[in-house]
């Protein structure tokens, strides 16, 4: 009986075979004989490019373009190609990510790469973003990318791969014109279109109250010259005269009841304009969520906590990651992978971003605060002048403020009595706490304290290399500034005999 595992060894499997069709709606993609793919989008570009300029699509649009904008990318692999692939995405990085988020709103970008040499490299200069609706695909026989066409008029130009780089958004079942982030949008935007049409001849129709007139029906009236006219035809034009800002006269003559015959007054207007407001507030918010926008980034929702509008942030970033990963995933493919192809075909490299996340970045200030602190690394001012935008400058350093020569006698006494005594018990605790003394000599407590570290470290050198008190002596008074050797043998043999006739002893 054959082993089912039988079905997966080596000799069977075909390596590289390209199986199924590409598609979409379960029908292959149409494609003419020169391998240009129709574009099947029930939305036109047009169409788009008008949704996009919506207020509300714009900003979402913007939100997320600015956010990648940001991402701190960096390069993997072999040193010649890191340089080469560094270099290339410092100069066109920004227009990089401006091009690639067109397909956002349109599905896909297309684009044409330039390039030029800097110091014997073929690096990239510059990328050229395209017209969508003038472009369309090409693929070979298996359904992958081979180029595109850009269309002027009557005429055409074909762009090879080595100089394309096409982008297709949230690309599916091989369509290479992607998918718009902006189509789920499309009905709510369709329908704000004609309500925003409909509100504005609302508020036109009621943003002045509408004249009523009374007058008695089938009667006349007479002018201040005799002539007679209809009323109702009259307090007609006394209407009409209060829309140019006449004045207002009329009879003053009144019923049996004492009512008056002739009368003008507003009807009272029924607004109804909340109504609008909240609709279209919804369909704003509806436009929002399409594009994967939370609704308190933009304020299409509700007011919430504060807790709530940070997990909307997160629900936001998370999803600008998936969008970061597929464009990275085509810049290594077509970008990345070519000029290290083109510089140093035996070297790899791969470009990868830091993750957008507070929790991350948290992580890594504590880590980098702990560093500093401790001294493990200083901070480049130059980096953050650049992150931050502020410029920033290191003080000049200061040279190590010495003593006046007898402050420096007094103190080598000192440390000479302390060392003597406090090396014979610990070394390493005599030097921690060694103290040079006198610091209101100093013009500032820093200068004091520098001055004693140094002192504290040659002690520490001293000790390591098993020099006597004498030597050590030696080396204190150099570094606190008497370098007559004589005279500091004369303060050691002066501070020795004070010990011994302290101790009972004789020199």
């Amino acid at each position: 009986m054959a082993n089912i595992f039988d079905f997966f060894a080596k000799k069977k499997i075909i390596t590289d075979r390209e199986i199924g069709r590409l598609g979409t709606k379960s029908l292959p993609v149409m494609s003419l004989p020169d391998g240009t793919k129709y574009n099947t989008d029930d939305i036109s570009i047009t169409v788009y490019r008008k949704m996009k300029l919506d207020p509300q699509i714009s900003a979402c649009l913007n939100v997320i373009k600015f956010t990648m904008q940001k991402i701190d990318w960096y390069v993997e692999g072999d040193d010649k190609a890191k340089k080469v692939v560094t270099e290339s995405f410092e100069n066109v990085w920004n227009q990089l990510i401006a091009a690639t988020s067109k397909a956002l709103w349109a599905g896909y970008s297309p684009n044409t790469k330039v390039f030029t040499l800097s110091n014997g490299r073929i690096v990239l200069k510059k990328i050229r973003d395209l017209d969508p609706n003038s472009c369309r695909v090409k693929t070979d026989s298996d359904g992958n990318f081979n180029g595109f066409i850009q269309t002027f008029g009557a005429s055409t130009e074909i762009v090879t791969p080595k100089y394309a780089f096409w982008y297709a958004h949230q690309m599916e079942n091989g369509n290479l014109y992607g998918n718009s982030m902006i189509k789920p949008a499309y009905k709510p935007w369709y329908y704000s279109e004609l309500l925003h049409l409909f509100a504005n001849r609302y508020y036109e129709r009621f943003g002045e109250p509408v004249v009523m007139g009374r007058a008695p029906a089938g009667e006349t009236i007479e002018d201040n010259n005799g002539n007679k006219k209809d009323a109702s035809q009259e307090i007609q034009n006394t209407i009409n005269n209060i829309r140019n800002h006449a004045s207002l006269t009329i009879p003053s003559d009144r019923d049996d009841k004492g009512n008056f015959l002739f009368d003008v007054s507003y009807l009272e207007s029924q607004m109804r304009g909340v109504d609008f407001d909240i609709y279209m507030k919804r369909l704003d918010m509806e436009k929002a969520r399409a594009i994967f926008v939370p609704d308190l980034l933009l304020g299409s929702g509700n007011v919430g906590s504060y807790a709530l509008g940070l997990e909307h942030k997160a629900t936001f970033i998370t999803g600008i990651m998936g969008m970061i990963n597929d464009m990275f995933g085509f810049f290594n493919k077509y970008i990345v992978r070519q000029l290290v192809e083109l510089n140093y075909p035996s070297q790899t490299a791969k470009l990868k971003y830091t993750p957008l996340s507070r929790v991350t970045e948290d992580a890594i200030m504590n880590i980098v605060r702990d560093m500093v602190n401790n001294g493990v690394v200083t901070p480049d001012t130059q980096a953050l002048s650049e992150r931050i935008g502020i410029p920033l400058s290191e003080p000049e350093e200061k040279p190590i403020e010495k003593p006046i020569k007898e402050i420096a006698k007094k103190q080598m006494e000192r440390v000479r009595n302390y060392l003597s005594k406090a090396l014979l018990s610990d070394n390493k605790i005599a030097i921690n706490n060694l103290k040079i003394g006198y610091p209101e000599a100093f013009n500032s407590e820093a200068a004091y304290h520098i001055l004693e570290a140094e002192v504290r470290n040659k002690v520490k050198s001293c000790v390591s290399m098993n020099y006597d008190i004498d030597k050590i002596m030696l080396e204190v008074g150099r570094t606190l500034g008497i370098e007559d050797r004589k005279e500091i043998n004369t303060i050691i043999k002066e501070e020795a005999r004070k010990i011994l006739e302290e101790e009972g002893g004789e020199e």
